[in-house]
């Protein structure tokens, strides 16, 4: 079958910059830089290709291509010394998408995919701050849960902002890490109850990791991903409201 998943790091790249049809334009800008030799975190770039092999596919990736992702997720545990889900040491990473040309309609960013109501301990006791690890994982709750289940951004601002206005916060740095959990069990329950289903708790690659019909994703530190969606939903598109952006201190790769 023809290769549909490029991966880059530690100097070496499957792709090179030639490539913007195939990796689009960060993934072949990515590849280029790593075999640069520049510093680029790893990741791994799904085709552009696959986008039109899902639709044929009647709205699923074929398990071909899911398996070479998950192998490319392999090598890229095996480069960070992390994997997606370890309680002790977990790799969390951020889907971003891309094309050949930018233009209006491309998929929001997912980051920190990864945390889980368990992972997100980990991240707590690593940056010493459970503010912060908190913050993460209620942001990638609503990012997840917007881009990929389609849940509305305005429904997670009101619970976000009720929780202010219930710790007489003006800001949203004024909330604590015991408010942020409440936001967070808050998310979880609109999710149950928009889509039926409890807000997927990432584990081992291949479950819970977007079900091969929702959004998979992959690490580098600026890669592209894939939004695979559920049957007769239509792909991706921009939403107003907020647009979060988290940063972690575990090493958080971003997939093309």
């Amino acid at each position: 079958m023809k290769k549909q998943v490029y991966s880059f790091g530690n100097g070496t790249a499957d792709g090179d910059g030639k490539m913007k049809d195939i990796l689009g334009g960060k993934g072949a800008g990515l590849a280029e830089m790593c075999r640069a030799k520049l510093p680029v975190p790893p990741g791994f770039t799904i085709s552009t290709e696959v986008c039109n092999v899902y639709f044929q596919n009647n709205y699923a990736v074929p398990a071909e291509i899911h398996n070479e992702m998950i192998g490319a997720l392999k090598t890229l545990e095996g480069r960070m010394g992390q994997k997606l889900g370890d309680v002790n040491d977990p790799l969390l990473v951020s889907v971003r998408s891309g094309a050949k040309f930018s233009m209006p309609g491309m998929m929001d960013t997912i980051l920190n995919l990864g945390l889980n109501d368990q992972t997100v301990k980990t991240l707590a006791a690593k940056s010493n701050n459970p503010r912060f690890a908190y913050d993460c994982y209620r942001r990638f709750i609503q990012m997840y849960g917007n881009v990929v289940l389609e849940v509305g951004k305005h429904d997670f601002d009101a619970i976000f902002d009720g929780q202010k206005k219930k710790a007489k916060a003006k800001l949203d740095t004024e909330l604590t890490a015991a408010d942020l959990e409440q936001v967070i069990a808050g998310y979880k329950a609109l999710v149950q109850k928009k889509t039926g289903k409890a807000f997927p708790q990432v584990r081992q690659p291949g479950r819970n990791f977007g079900h091969r019909r929702g959004l998979h994703t992959q690490p580098g530190h600026r890669r592209k991903g894939l939004l695979r969606r559920v049957p007769g939903k239509r792909p991706g598109r921009r939403r107003g409201g907020r647009h979060p952006h988290a940063a972690s201190h575990l090493p958080a790769q971003d997939v093309e």
